[in-house]
């Protein structure tokens, strides 16, 4: 009976253990153009890449890294290809990276213009109720500049999916409004004053979230890509809570740090 009852009790340490959301390992993956089969036929891109991937032990891991596969595949892919033929995994994307360049550079051999790509992905945020992953990165394939931004993938720990901005923020209406406040007073904009005042340019004169939003230790930042708000020469904006800030909104824990 003791026997049986040691071994029921491991069982069950076992299966917690392998529940515990916040144990998922994520493992570095990096990529240089020595590493790309055609760079071992023709002239190569400037090629800077890093990724992680979720532990492939872990039961989550398909559905976590088919999600991350697509992410970085489509944000490498658009740098050279329009937005209806997007690829959604690196190692094609890459390869369509590469194979822009050499066709381009195939055309034009004495131009010294050469592609670029420098991507850092990384995990931004992780404990039992949410995982944040942000990618930074910067692609160059010609013209006066190239072309820099973020993105973030926020994941349910339990599922592997990833989570809505529905799912994380409760009544985002009036978080929108709440929202808004923080940004005229993070830029100095009165509350009576045109949101489009000075070098923020939002459609019809309206406040709105971006679709780019992450969390870091500090709290949570949404994200303006360049363009989005402001003219290239602006850049992107950011928009940052605490998490004191944020937590009366959120629909999962305030993380005790």
């Amino acid at each position: 009976m003791k026997i049986r009852l040691s071994f029921v009790l491991l069982s069950l340490l076992i299966l917690t253990a392998c529940s515990d959301q916040s144990s998922l390992n994520f493992v570095q993956k990096e990529v240089s153009p020595g590493a790309l089969s055609l760079c071992d036929q023709s002239k190569c891109p400037e090629i800077s890449v890093f990724y992680v991937e979720a532990d492939q032990a872990d039961p989550r891991s398909t559905v976590i890294n088919a999600q991350i596969e697509q992410e970085l595949g489509e944000i490498i892919s658009s740098a050279v290809m329009p937005g209806d033929s997007l690829i959604s995994e690196v190692q094609p994307a890459l390869d369509a990276f590469v194979k822009s360049f050499q066709d381009y550079y195939g055309d034009f051999p004495e131009d010294a213009l050469t592609y670029q790509l420098e991507l850092e992905h990384r995990v931004s945020f992780q404990n039992e109720d949410l995982i944040s992953l942000s990618t930074v990165y910067y692609t160059y394939t010609g013209g006066a500049h190239g072309y820099g931004s973020e993105s973030y993938l926020n994941l349910n720990p339990e599922t592997g999916i990833a989570y809505s901005l529905l799912e994380l923020i409760d009544d985002v209406e009036e978080f929108t409004a709440f929202a808004e406040r923080q940004f005229r007073t993070q830029n100095g904009i009165a509350l009576d004053a045109n949101i489009s005042s000075g070098q923020f340019l939002f459609d019809e004169d309206t406040f709105f979230l971006p679709d780019t939003y992450g969390f870091n230790e500090s709290g949570m930042v949404f994200y303006y890509p360049t363009y989005s708000i402001g003219s290239y020469a602006d850049g992107p904006a950011t928009l940052a809570f605490t998490w004191k800030q944020i937590g009366p909104w959120l629909n999962i824990p305030v993380p005790a740090l």
